[in-house]
């Protein structure tokens, strides 16, 4: 049912539900319907809706919220993160409730005073679901109804005039807020090659995204209008009513490295942008013991990431973002492999050809990649660190023959366990554990070989790739690790039931209540590897500072703090903090018990997360 803050039923409110996709799910198939493609359903009289063709398998994956022109859309209702929801949606007693939001009052005049009528208004960004739009009248002035409380974005936009923008903390004591339309710039751009040859037809985009890449607002507030053109046979263009500030453009043409980095301002000159060519990789790949031309086979792009390892005799509880806490030890290059379906290509009989337009990671002007060339029952091959800058390149692959291994995963009670999550853990592999399962959240339209499933027998095919240093079995039943060697050695694993653990967080002896604990993925374990969804795992201490996590995985984790501030911008930000390494033990309670005192922080951390220092 969908209700209005006074508890009343909402009609003809509309209800849309996604999911994110099943990474493991191949061609033809999908039961994908995420956006665009969301479930929907429109609220009766009475406020109450009905879906009825999402299947039970999909649940887990899925998330919804309401949208009503009279009201700020819903908050999101996850049932990835709370599977309490599901058992609401199921019964039919979920219940979203609407707000009713602000009024964003303004004015919109020119440089002079005098009002702008019929100027095109935008509270947000144009293309969020809870954007709001109206037109000034005569006065210039505007009136926008629902819009949500909080800092954001106020466009005017007239013909014959450069948009502008303001940012505004919307509430109910704010405004009017008075928006002042200047004249229109004239911006000249030409695109060139490295000879300094114009390129026609090169496209050239606003680039609006830079701001909100930005946490810390360094970048002045953007210009909330859309300009994507393309330039003429002299490889110029020119954008008419250009607002008199420098912007960010992203310059790309075929055949051509993208430029995501172009910085211009209107005035009189001709600002020249010179784009590199493409990256052009083109080869062999054969059997290194016959010689053949390998039949099938796929490349996965990547590039090379320094990993960092934690100093030796490295205390609980020290942070390793504190500037003056023990530094990061760089300790390698190791690859980190795409997982966006553009970057996967496939070939046939031994040969290869594609090109690279784009960098791998955004902000990199000059990219390095590195290629991972893999086939059915081949050990995969790494190429070196290509630059983009070699234009073209001739690779000869030659791949080694090796078998994969038929592992069976068993339950606690001996049973096969079908339909189990495997992570494979690996550099790039970015697996998160929730209770129960991995996350697919971040899986959504990717290819993903890093998570698996067990069939009908139990059984999964481990590949022989050197870079997986573990493997991870999860599900409802529990939890087990093993490695490549251990593997090799006895394809059998046995999951352990769920631990739970049971705590106090006092400090010098006095309780701590109300703090946010939660269990952080043991030796081998990061962002970059596996790492465990903290909230998903989070208990709160009580008034004797007692906190208890119901399930948790067996073995060597460690319990961490978890905190919350917000910025100088007003964006709200997090930190996770090691309180004290645990051993969890498989089917039982395990008891700790954490006092600052212990802790090896610098004082000013403690006051940071609301703590005491001795």
């Amino acid at each position: 049912q969908v209700l209005d803050p006074d508890g009343s039923p909402v009609a003809g409110a509309k209800v849309s539900f996604g999911n994110q996709r099943n990474p493991l799910q191949t061609r033809p198939q999908t039961d994908n319907f995420g956006w665009p493609f969301w479930v929907t359903a429109t609220t009766d009289s009475q406020g109450r809706w009905q879906i009825n063709r999402i299947g039970k398998d999909a649940l887990r994956t899925v998330d919804g919220f309401v949208n009503d022109p009279n009201f700020v859309p819903s908050d999101l209702a996850d049932l990835r993160r709370n599977p309490e929801i599901e058992t609401q949606l199921l019964a039919g007693t979920y219940v979203f409730t609407l707000s009713r939001g602000l009024v964003v009052r303004g004015v919109v005049v020119t440089t002079n005073g005098q009002p702008m009528p019929n100027a095109n208004i935008l509270i947000g960004h144009p293309f969020e679901i809870g954007a709001r739009r109206t037109k000034s009248q005569n006065d210039g002035s505007f009136s926008v109804g629902t819009c949500e409380p909080g800092q954001d974005l106020i466009t005017a936009e007239a013909p014959g005039y450069a948009a502008t923008t303001i940012e505004a903390n919307l509430s109910d004591t704010s405004g009017p807020f008075r928006l002042v339309l200047q004249p229109g710039k004239i911006l000249k751009l030409r695109v060139l090659d490295n000879n300094g040859n114009p390129i026609a037809h090169a496209n050239v985009m606003l680039n609006r995204d830079r701001y909100n890449l930005d946490p810390d607002r360094k970048e002045p507030v953007p210009v909330e209008v859309q300009f994507n053109a393309q330039t003429g046979t002299n490889g110029s263009l020119e954008w008419d009513n250009a607002p008199d500030r420098e912007m960010n453009f992203v310059v790309s043409a075929e055949g051509y490295m993208i430029n995501r980095d172009v910085m211009a301002q209107p005035d009189a000159t001709e600002h020249a942008v010179t784009l590199q060519p493409a990256l052009t990789i083109s080869g062999t790949v054969s059997d290194t013991t016959t010689g053949e031309p390998i039949r099938r086979f796929h490349v996965i792009a990547g590039w090379p990431e320094k990993t960092f390892s934690k100093p030796p005799n490295l205390k609980p509880g020290q942070e390793m973002w504190v500037s003056n806490g023990p530094a990061l030890i760089e300790d390698a290059t190791q690859p980190h492999w795409s997982n966006l379906e553009r970057d996967w290509k496939y070939f046939t009989n031994g040969k290869f050809r594609f090109s690279y337009s784009m960098a791998m990671v955004i902000g990199e002007p000059n990219p390095d990649y590195m290629f991972k060339f893999e086939a059915d029952g081949y050990a995969p091959f790494v190429t070196r660190i290509v630059k983009a800058t070699e234009g073209s390149v001739h690779l000869a692959v030659q791949l080694t023959p090796a078998a994969t291994v038929e592992v069976t995963v068993i339950s606690p009670d001996q049973n096969v366990a079908a339909g189990t999550d495997i992570g494979l853990v690996s550099p790039g592999a970015g697996l998160v554990l929730r209770p129960g399962g991995f996350s697919t959240e971040r899986l959504g339209g990717l290819i993903q070989t890093a998570l698996l499933h067990t069939d009908n027998q139990g059984h999964f095919a481990l590949p022989p790739d050197p870079a997986i240093t573990m493997i991870v079995a999860v599900s409802q039943q529990g939890f087990a690790e093993a490695t490549p060697a251990e593997l090799s050695a006895n394809a059998v694993i046995q999951l352990q039931p769920w631990g739970q653990v049971d705590g106090t967080f006092t400090s010098d002896g006095i309780p701590l209540p109300g703090r946010r604990v939660s269990i952080g993925f043991g030796k081998g374990g990061d962002l970059n590897t596996i790492s465990c969804d903290s909230r998903a795992f989070e208990a709160r201490t009580d008034d004797q500072g007692h906190f208890r996590i119901t399930m948790a995985p067996p073995g060597s984790h460690d319990v961490t703090l978890l905190t919350s501030f917000t910025n100088q911008a007003g964006a709200v930000g997090g930190s996770i903090a090691t309180l004290q390494p645990v051993n969890i033990a498989p089917g039982t309670n395990t008891v700790v018990a954490i006092d600052t005192t212990n802790l090896d922080w610098p004082e000013f951390m403690f006051e940071r997360r609301g703590l005491s220092a001795k």
